[in-house]
C-alpha cells in the first residue's frame, strides 16, 4: 500500500505478513527501518493523538532510546503511523543485563541516562521502563529502549 513519509511516496507491503504485530498495530521491516502502521481504532487511543505525540519526538537526538524518524500518512492525508530505525535484538527477561560485563553495562546505563536527560529537557516523560522493556542487541552489545515504553509529552 502506498503511504506518504516526509513528502515522498513509499510502498509499505501491508498485504504481506508483518514483521511483528501488537494490539495497536503492525510493524513492517524494510531494510534498516521499521514502519509501524496503527489499527484505525487505536490512532487516538490511550494518551490522545499519536500523531501529535510522535511529531514531538521527531529530531530528538537520543542514542539508545528509539524514537520515530518520520511520520506515515495515507495518500488521503490521514495519520497512519511512524518509521524508526530497526534494531535487531531480543526483549527476553534481563537479557542485556545478564549478558554484559559490568563495565559495558555501566556504559550502557550512562548513555541511557543521558538519553533520558535529553528527553526531559524536551519536556518528554518516559514511564514503564523496566528490565523487560529493554531491547538487547547482541551484535552491538547494547541495550535499547523502544518508543513504545510510554514516552509522553508533558
Amino acid at each position: 500500500m502506498k503511504y506518504i513519509i516526509s513528502g515522498e511516496i513509499v510502498d509499505i507491503p501491508t498485504e504481506k505478513k508483518s514483521y511483528d504485530k501488537g494490539s495497536e498495530g503492525k510493524i513492517y521491516k524494510i531494510g534498516k527501518e521499521i514502519y509501524k502502521i496503527y489499527h484505525d481504532h487505536t490512532i487516538n487511543e490511550g494518551y490522545g493523538s499519536k500523531e501529535k505525540h510522535h511529531k514531538e519526538l521527531l529530531n530528538i537526538p537520543t542514542k539508545q532510546i528509539i524514537l520515530p524518524t518520520g511520520l506515515i500518512y495515507t495518500v488521503d492525508g490521514e495519520y497512519a503511523g511512524y518509521k524508526a530505525p530497526f534494531i535487531e535484538g531480543s526483549q527476553k527477561k534481563k537479557s542485556g543485563i545478564s549478558q554484559m560485563n559490568s563495565e559495558k553495562l555501566i556504559k550502557n546505563l550512562q548513555i541511557l541516562e543521558n538519553d533520558f536527560t535529553i528527553l526531559s529537557q524536551n519536556y518528554i516523560l518516559a514511564s514503564d521502563v523496566t528490565h523487560t522493556n529493554y531491547l538487547y542487541s547482541q551484535k552491538e552489545n547494547a541495550m535499547y529502549i523502544p518508543e513504545d515504553i510510554k514516552v509522553m509529552v508533558y
